[in-house]
């Protein structure tokens, strides 16, 4: 993916001017290519050197304007000594709001540094490319750029340490305001996309409870066999277990957004992407309320005749109609779920199939991984096929189909272990790296496994006692090393072998209970792995009801442990770059785009005639808060003045400093900025007054009229 959408993506809005202009240099680039000479070598080389000074400008001045305020901070936590108990208590979680709101532009002016540091590591890089055997490389260059003010990670430490010392003399938790700050700031209310997940919900439990009821109730249809509803239950299972990872996905997303690790960028998707947690739940309610309408009728219909005479031909045909339309939602068209992402996830799972022709992603790497959890719905998928083509489900008699024997069952259930080995080949092939053989060897073991338990080894003259040992010695080999393989390579958890987390503060996202409850799960989950690998006839298990129920809670447990692999391996790889899939090691936190409701479905204009007048107060309050000069456009309005004498009254002081949690009113200010230009053509004649004049004047006179 190009760097240049992701620059502007995850770069902070009211900074935009101050970072580097990648995309001008690089366009600069492609021309000096084309005509290349020493006056514009040098042009250029002085035109990048003009965006490290104004980065360098920037960054010095914000880190020095952040002392200043942690100075006055730390000035007014000394006095809160001086003041009644009554007011003290008062003026610590003051103190404190304050703390979280510096807290949380240190954390900006950090990724700002990061971002700019990357991005000049880009453009060097790109030079060099471009310009290869025209111009003297410059990514050797890069040394030079390591005692730039900008890179000063030292100082904005030292700053932290600042804030956190202060925090210690109150006896206030800073960083619990500021997780309240990160959590409410960007969010929109009254989200179509929630209010339909709501009310596909609500249906889900609704038909969940049913279904439970029906299954209590006495069969009435005397023309019902077990092996009629037994026929089309792999069908059921295999669409289910889709549901099933739609849902996860949406509960993965859901937590990347929420703790800020950037999934976009680790799959290489394009910035522009809007998908979010949110769409997918929908996409995921939508799948679960059919699947359930299709299997609460065709349950009817074997215990009651509820449609016709129950025979098997009145109800064979909604196992294949449910299937029809579970693949007709995913052709729907989407704002979210756009025709080249789904391209993208064909082209994806085209190099995992095809390994290991193409060279490894790290999407790749994932996807392939998940398929390895998929392993027996992807048997179902066979039996699915064979249920269609041979005409079984006009008959619901058992299935028969030539191509599902014993040896294409094996080769189905090893396959996706198949790719992962051929893809750690490949990568041991492209970096050299001796871990991959390692990782090869993992999956070599669940092939191993798979054989051993699919030979029929009373044919070698060996006994059952010891052929059920040779199973059991594979499976706690297979099981360890994948086990220890998954809490110390792919999670990064014990470090040492006296500590299970890592021992840096920034390095994990996620609440510490959270690693100890999915190593645990993790660990119980991986000994019920081998059941997807094995054949049923191996086990004994195939009796009408028994082997297909046990599978199916095996099958769904699988892929709740690979969601749970896939929470905290992305982690890992945000944050350490273990795989070594990226050139760089800083990764941007998460950056969550407005709602593209807005943008469909704007809100009422009162509503937006209220949003100046509250940010008009907040940029007052803040500034009051934080001693920050006031935006010129509020500075310069009448009542302003007003607004600060209340300010300085005690019963109005506890509001001026919540107000300034909102990570100050310059962004809020900026940001209305861009939505009153967005949306002015659907404003009523009211609302476009702001479209003659300067935003921050029309916000000025809305803050007039509400004082």
């Amino acid at each position: 993916m190009k760097f240049g959408k992701t620059l502007e993506r995850h770069q902070i809005a009211e900074w935009a001017d101050h970072y580097i202009s990648y995309k001008p240099l690089n366009k600069e680039l492609k021309a000096i290519a084309e005509d290349p000479t020493e006056q514009k070598f040098k042009a250029w080389d002085d035109k990048l050197e003009l965006e490290l000074s104004k980065v360098n400008k920037f960054f010095t001045q914000e880190t020095r304007r952040l002392e200043e305020q942690i100075t006055a901070t730390r000035s007014d936590a000394s006095e809160i000594a001086i003041h009644p108990p009554a007011e003290q208590e008062v003026r610590a979680r003051s103190i404190e709001k304050v703390l979280a709101v510096l807290l949380a532009r240190l954390d900006n002016l950090a990724d700002f540094s990061s971002l700019n540091w990357v991005a000049c590591y880009k453009i060097l890089k790109k030079h060099d490319k471009v310009l290869k055997g025209l111009a003297p490389s410059k990514l050797q260059d890069l040394e030079l750029y390591k005692n730039a003010p900008f890179h000063n990670q030292t100082a904005i430490e030292s700053l932290r340490e600042d804030v956190t010392a202060v925090s210690e003399v109150l006896g206030v938790d800073p960083e619990g305001n500021f997780d309240w700050i990160i959590r409410n700031k960007g969010q929109t209310a009254g989200s179509w996309i929630s209010n339909l997940l709501y009310y596909f919900l609500g249906i889900v439990t609704m038909a969940l409870v049913n279904i439970v009821l029906m299954l209590q109730l006495p069969t009435t249809n005397t023309l019902s066999r077990a092996t009629y509803f037994t026929a089309s239950f792999p069908v059921f299972r295999m669409v289910f277990m889709c549901v099933e990872l739609t849902w996860l996905c949406g509960c993965c997303v859901y937590l990347f957004e929420k703790h800020k690790v950037n999934w976009i960028m680790l799959l290489n998707i394009d910035p522009k992407c809007q998908i979010q947690a949110s769409h997918l739940f929908y996409l995921a309610s939508l799948q679960t309320v059919v699947w359930l309408v299709f299997f609460m009728i065709y349950l009817s219909e074997y215990k009651f005749g509820l449609f016709g005479t129950g025979a098997p031909d009145q109800y064979a045909l909604y196992p294949v109609a449910m299937i029809v339309v579970q693949i007709s939602i995913l052709f729907l068209p989407s704002a979210y779920f756009r025709v080249k992402y789904r391209y993208g996830v064909l082209r994806c799972l085209g190099s995992v199939v095809l390994s290991p022709a193409f060279r490894v992603t790290f999407s790749a790497n994932v996807l392939g991984d998940v398929l390895t959890s998929f392993t027996r719905p992807l048997k179902d998928l066979i039996f699915t096929g064979c249920y269609i083509l041979t005409g079984s489900f006009l008959t619901q008699e058992e299935v028969h189909c030539a191509v599902e024997t014993p040896v294409v069952v094996w080769v189905i259930l090893v396959l996706p272990y198949w790719f992962r080995l051929c893809q750690c080949c490949r990568r041991y092939y492209d970096s050299r790296v001796s871990t991959n053989l390692l990782n090869a060897g993992k999956y070599s073991m669940g092939i191993a496994m798979s054989a051993v338990t699919a030979i029929d080894w009373s044919r070698f003259g060996v006994t059952v006692y010891a052929s059920r040992l040779l199973w059991t010695s594979f499976f706690i080999g297979a099981t360890m090393y994948m086990l220890v393989w998954d809490v110390r390579m792919d999670w990064g958890l014990f470090p040492s072998v006296d500590t299970f987390l890592r021992t840096d503060r920034d390095n994990h996202f996620y609440p510490k209970p959270m690693y100890f409850a999915i190593a645990s799960l993790n660990m119980i989950l991986r000994t019920t792995w081998a059941l997807n690998l094995i054949p049923l006839e191996a086990l004994g298990w195939n009796g009408p009801y028994g082997a297909d129920i046990v599978l199916f809670f095996v099958s769904a447990g699988e892929i709740y442990r690979r969601a749970q692999w896939v929470i905290l391996r992305f982690e890992h790889e945000h944050l350490t770059n273990a795989s070594k899939y990226r050139s760089v090691l800083w990764v941007p936190p998460l950056a969550l785009k407005e709602e593209a409701k807005d943008a469909d479905a704007p809100p009422a204009p009162a509503r937006i005639l209220r949003r100046p007048i509250a940010w008009a107060q907040n940029a007052i309050h803040a500034s009051m808060a934080l001693d920050e000069p006031m935006p010129a456009e509020l500075e310069s309005n009448p009542s302003t003045g007003a607004l600060r004498a209340r300010g300085t009254s005690e019963d109005d002081g506890i509001h001026r400093e919540e107000s300034a949690t909102l990570l100050g009113a310059y962004r809020a200010v900026q940001e209305y900025s861009g939505v009153v230009k967005r949306r002015k053509h659907d404003l009523h004649a009211k609302t476009e007054t702001f479209g003659d004049e300067d935003c921050g004047a029309g916000l000025s006179r809305a803050g007039s009229s509400a004082l």
